[in-house]
């Protein structure tokens, strides 16, 4: 990727409807993943739950590729690229103000790299970098009237894809299945330790 590279793991965030993973429906943000910390052993796997497990790990690869796929032309046509549609919504939804640093936080992405992907979106009319008011020594940027419309244009198209593509599947079935990546979201944080050092 020109513009920066992405963390190699991802995170379900809380408005989920798969960011360089996808922003289709899940939206999926990169975070660094640190070796396990937990030093629990691995409870024996009997053979129909390695299977499922196995299943499992396949369905997930197919649908966060594909689902990359869906919306790196979807957000194309928006005249964006992956990176700067995960920058976009970091400063959006965590906002109002977001230096490099935060943004990186927030992305997983180098804050020498998004310099050059803050400046095309801010070219774009999309956001505005300016001084803090509290630290002049701090620039930071906001999204504007137009980015902000965008991204609800992005999120509303988000909602109606997945809507579409989940018509057959009946909502207690979603509720549970949004659940167990609840659970899995958790348990990444716990035995990984994301962000922390060691």
């Amino acid at each position: 990727m020109r513009e920066g590279q992405a963390a190699p793991s991802w995170r379900i965030t809380a408005n989920l409807p798969v960011g360089s993973a996808c922003p289709v429906a899940w939206k999926w943000d990169p975070i660094e993943m640190n070796e396990p910390t937990s030093h629990d052993e691995p409870a024996p796997l009997d053979e129909n739950r390695r299977r499922v497990i196995s299943d499992f790990v396949d369905v997930v690869e197919i649908i966060s590729r594909e689902m990359v796929q869906v919306a790196s032309r979807q957000l194309a046509a928006d005249g964006l690229t992956l990176l700067q549609y995960h920058a976009l919504r970091a400063i959006w939804t965590s906002g109002p103000a977001l230096d490099m640093t935060s943004i990186g936080a927030v992305t997983g992405l180098t804050a020498s790299s998004l310099t050059s992907i803050v400046d095309r979106l801010a070219e774009r009319g999309l956001v505005e970098r300016h001084h803090d008011a509290k630290d002049r020594r701090r620039i930071v940027a906001t999204i504007t009237d137009e980015g902000e419309a965008l991204m609800q244009r992005v999120r509303t198209r988000d909602l109606e894809t997945l809507a579409i593509l989940l018509e057959h599947s009946p909502t207690e079935d979603l509720a549970t299945t949004l659940d167990v990546f609840r659970a899995l979201h958790d348990r990444m944080r716990e035995v990984y330790a994301p962000g922390k050092p060691g």
